[in-house]
């Protein structure tokens, strides 16, 4: 079976902002918030945001909702949800995320959150691994049951169906690809961002390469 999201409390669904589980199986409620990748959206602290969007590639629906969940930071900030790579590399079953907060203050990418974020899958996934804002590689610890302990920062549950849901204080990608993306924070460009027109290193956080991160300062900006 599958469980609610994002308010409801299903084994098999999203929490709510005290915590993700119990054991009441229900039907999926993916909420009234559904988004194509890739998409930015508002983030107010103040109040949970459920997301359903459909993943990319493969020749079956795959849906997947995040939970954010109220005060996983101190400030608003733009939630930008991607895939790195083109289309034609994604299968049944592969997920492949790339997830990032921006302080709406400061313009700074959030690194850690104060509550876990939950990304939820509704059908069979591989096991996904965590890459970091400054490209460290973290594995997911598997999870008994679909909550984080106080000393685990990113786990993995898988359900009896094989569909699975993570829980994560960290961010950036989130992935079980095969395909590796071109390293792009190794690749050098000439750019203008509101760091000024430099030379520096800088990645690519869409499917479209126009929005990416400045590296000095680990912004988002635009560029042609």
């Amino acid at each position: 079976g599958s469980g609610g999201t994002g308010g409801t409390s299903g084994t098999d669904g999203i929490g709510t902002s005290g915590g993700a589980g119990t054991t009441v199986e229900a039907e999926p409620n993916f909420g009234s918030n559904f988004q194509k990748l890739p998409f930015i959206l508002s983030y107010d602290p103040s109040s949970d945001l459920v997301v359903t969007f459909e993943l990319p590639g493969g020749s079956r629906l795959d849906l997947a909702t995040i939970f954010i969940p109220a005060g996983a930071t101190n400030e608003r900030a733009t939630l930008t949800i991607s895939y790195p790579l083109d289309l034609s590399n994604y299968l049944d079953g592969d997920l492949d995320l790339s997830i990032l907060l921006q302080s709406q203050t400061t313009g700074q990418l959030i690194e850690s959150l104060l509550e876990a974020l939950e990304l939820r899958t509704w059908t069979s996934t591989g096991t996904p691994r965590l890459q970091e804002l400054n490209g460290s590689i973290l594995e997911l610890t598997n999870l008994s049951e679909p909550r984080l302990s106080l000393d685990i920062d990113a786990g993995i549950f898988r359900f009896t169906d094989d569909s699975i849901q993570v829980l994560s204080k960290k961010l950036s990608r989130f992935t079980n690809s095969r395909t590796e993306p071109t390293p792009l924070w190794r690749i050098r460009f000439k750019t203008i961002c509101a760091c000024g027109p430099q030379e520096h290193l800088r990645k690519s956080i869409s499917a479209a390469p126009i929005t990416q991160v400045c590296t000095r300062r680990k912004h988002l900006f635009e560029s042609c």
